[in-house]
Parts: structure tokens; sequence; C-alpha cells
């Protein structure tokens, strides 16, 4: 199998994800978001949780509530 091969087969799937304004690279957000939710059920502070999963992954706070944003974005 070749990336046109996988394309083709996928192709509707990846044009609805288009336009629902998903991105590809979005799959690697998911053990975060995963995790943001257990977290915000057992932490009272949005600000904790976020500052915590920055630790956990390395990456800045921002970059934390940018994709908990992106991802919570209603689609239609």
């Amino acid at each position: 199998m070749n990336r046109a091969d996988l394309v083709l087969f996928n192709e509707e799937t990846m044009r609805k994800l288009k336009e629902a304004g998903i991105r590809l690279d979005d799959y690697r957000y998911a053990p975060i978001y995963r995790d943001y939710v257990v977290l915000m059920k057992t932490t009272e502070s949005r600000k904790v949780v976020i500052l915590s999963l920055s630790q956990k992954y390395g990456i800045t706070d921002r970059q934390v509530y940018n994709i908990i944003k992106h991802l919570e974005k209603k689609i239609g």
C-alpha cells in the first residue's frame, strides 16, 4: 500500500474531517485531551489542570489551553 491508496480509501472521511476544521495532526492531542477530561472531573481548578498537563507533556500552558480550545470547538 502506498500513500495514494490510503488517501483514496479514506477520501470521504478526510474530506469530512477537513470540513469540520479537524487537522490531520489532531490525533497527537488525544492523550492530552483525555487526561484533561479525567483531571477536570477530580480537580476544581482548570488552571491547575492546564499547568499539570503542561508539565506532564513538556509544552507551555498556552499550548495546552489552545489544544483544549481547538478540540472543544463545536462542529457545524
